[in-house]
């Protein structure tokens, strides 16, 4: 992930709930790249319309409109499976819209497609948490926090991480997590 991408990953990251959809910003600087990442697997007739979907689903998004959202992003990764922004914004929104299962399966995805992406890192981190299976979650946070540019959590990851790491007896770390969170 270029620094720019980090860079609006963190800014524009956040919604009011604390919840990370998707980094639309880093997703609109990666959309002219969408062709590259792909390696040129995206035939170049479908990019204008992977672009155009996408761009509808942030506009959505930065509305508060995430059936709307869910809907461009969804097209997005039809168009484009190979895609990683596309499963990650898709997987951002269904977190929001608290359909845990179907966000664990785009955000692994999202995952599997760049393990360098730490806003979908740290979004499936809260989703495996959220269902229970701290001993995946952990490892996902702190993989994200060891980037070469590590995000700085919100205060719902941070609950989610301490609760992930006290959940697998890492409690004084779970401590530590809560009190940086305070600082904040």
């Amino acid at each position: 992930m270029s620094a720019s991408r980090r860079q609006l990953d963190r800014r524009g990251s956040r919604s009011g709930g604390g919840l990370a959809i998707a980094a639309f910003g880093a997703v609109l600087v990666a959309l002219p790249l969408v062709g590259q990442d792909a390696k040129g697997a995206i035939p170049p007739d479908r990019i204008a319309a992977v672009d155009a979907a996408m761009r509808a689903g942030i506009a959505a998004a930065n509305a508060n409109d995430l059936a709307t959202a869910r809907n461009d992003f969804a097209h997005a990764v039809e168009l484009a499976p190979e895609i990683e922004a596309a499963h990650a914004a898709l997987g951002s929104v269904l977190l929001a819209q608290g359909e845990l299962k179907a966000a664990d399966a785009e955000l692994l995805r999202a995952h599997q497609l760049d393990p360098g992406d730490s806003s979908a890192t740290v979004n499936l981190g809260r989703v495996e948490s959220l269902l229970g299976e701290a001993s995946d979650a952990v490892p996902l946070f702190e993989g994200a926090l060891a980037a070469a540019d590590p995000p700085t959590l919100s205060a719902d990851e941070t609950i989610a991480f301490a609760k992930s790491l006290s959940a697998v007896s890492r409690g004084a770390e779970a401590e530590v997590q809560l009190e940086e969170a305070l600082r904040r």
